[in-house]
């Protein structure tokens, strides 16, 4: 179905000169993890304010995102499957979005 991912390839296109390591990790580890902690999930379902377009394909990916629509972080599929969306320039998009409102310290827990 549309946005299952039945296989990840990744290709380093410049090595790091230090760190640059990669980290994978399960989505349905991490949902049922989040299951302990009902009011995060919560959070992370509702989703937060990000405009995917105009950060990713823009040259200053650190821009605030200009959308309108939240987008969730963790959800589930058509079928059921637990989806968790993360991408570093997002999570640090997300958090210019929020700066100086009264959410910023919800946002950043």
């Amino acid at each position: 179905g549309a946005g299952v991912c039945d296989v990840l390839a990744m290709l380093c296109m410049r090595p790091a000169k230090q760190g640059g390591a990669s980290k994978l990790a399960s989505a349905d580890a991490i949902y049922k993890h989040l299951l302990g902690q009902p009011e995060l999930l919560k959070l992370l379902e509702e989703g937060f304010m990000y405009d995917a377009e105009a950060v990713e394909y823009h040259p200053d990916w650190r821009q605030p995102a200009t959308g309108k629509r939240k987008m969730p972080m963790a959800f589930r599929d058509a079928n059921g499957r637990p989806c968790i969306q993360y991408a570093k320039n997002m999570v640090e998009t997300i958090m210019a979005v929020y700066k100086g409102t009264s959410e910023e310290e919800v946002v950043r827990a």
